[in-house]
């Protein structure tokens, strides 16, 4: 298990666009240790720029507190639509 340091605002790197994430070995390993620290922060996701890695990977477990752990992790992730109504709600982070 490795827990990494999470950056905090206003930390220059949580503003710069990340790029592609290659699909190898490295970046799934990098990936279990963004889950690893999402869960030692009692987090429900965790993006690799939050831990300095300028890679487009974000790591994401919306059931763990409340039952079964289901860690999800999405590489490369894209918008390929969105509406146009709102839904709000609390901030979580």
């Amino acid at each position: 298990m490795t827990v990494l340091p999470i950056l905090h605002w206003p930390d220059p790197r949580l503003s710069v666009l990340a790029t592609p994430a290659p699909v190898d070995d490295s970046t799934l390993t990098l990936a279990r240790d963004m889950l690893d620290t999402m869960y030692a922060a009692e987090g429900r996701g965790l993006a690799a720029p939050q831990i300095g890695t300028l890679l487009r990977i974000f790591v994401m477990d919306g059931t763990w507190k409340s039952g079964v752990p289901t860690p999800e992790i999405f590489l490369n992730p894209e918008i390929i639509w969105r509406s146009d109504s709102t839904a709000p709600g609390p901030e979580g982070c």
